[in-house]
């Protein structure tokens, strides 16, 4: 987005972007079939587990829903809502004088552009600026993120249940789940946590 904003505009840079996504997506196919990578989701055995999972999509299920039933919080709309709907009507591009802009630095121009960008690339399909669909974001990863730690509890211990119940534990941690920084507010802290315990795994 950020590169084919400085050349192209609108409908445009969306499938100027969706073809950079399509091609990425095919080299990953690619490499999987030839397996130069290797992927392995494990099967689930017995009842425990089957009703530890079924207890992890509820949880998600949730999140989800109370995501959508919250509002976004400090974060969420002073820092990457803002430069999101900036670049949205600004024909997908942030302007260069916004970060040289003093009466923006409440918006903190200096942060990384993840989260706005993937705001706005929801916003440019959307055809609005619109705050319930830039919700999306965190639910999807909080579900990226009980995945993640799921699989690494079971690649550590050896056991698909402990991974299973570490993923149910997560949604019992506020700081995760419903507090200040968790992943239905719009804070950066839940995504970032995330790209940490993906590293570890």
């Amino acid at each position: 987005l950020w590169i084919g904003g400085n050349f192209l505009s609108a409908i445009r840079l969306e499938a100027f972007v969706a073809a950079l996504a399509f091609i990425f997506a095919s080299l990953g196919r690619k490499a999987l079939s030839d397996h130069r990578v290797w992927v392995r989701v494990p099967r689930l055995r017995g009842g425990l587990e089957w009703s530890l999972a079924s207890l992890v999509l509820l949880e998600l299920v949730a999140i989800g829903l109370v995501s959508f039933k919250h509002t976004l919080g400090w974060d969420g709309m002073l820092v990457w809502e803002i430069k999101a709907r900036y670049a949205f009507l600004n024909g997908g591009v942030l302007p260069e004088h916004y970060f040289q802009d003093a009466g923006r630095v409440f918006s903190h121009p200096d942060y990384p552009l993840g989260i706005p960008f993937a705001q706005l690339w929801i916003y440019l399909w959307v055809g609005e600026a619109n705050q319930f669909w830039a919700k999306l974001i965190f639910p999807i990863f909080y579900v990226v993120g009980t995945i993640v730690t799921i699989l690494l509890g079971a690649r550590l211990t050896g056991r698909r249940w402990i991974g299973l119940v570490l993923g149910n534990l997560l949604f019992f941690v506020p700081q995760v789940s419903l507090s200040t920084g968790s992943a239905i507010v719009g804070y950066a802290d839940f995504p970032l946590s995330i790209y940490y315990v993906a590293v570890l795994g």
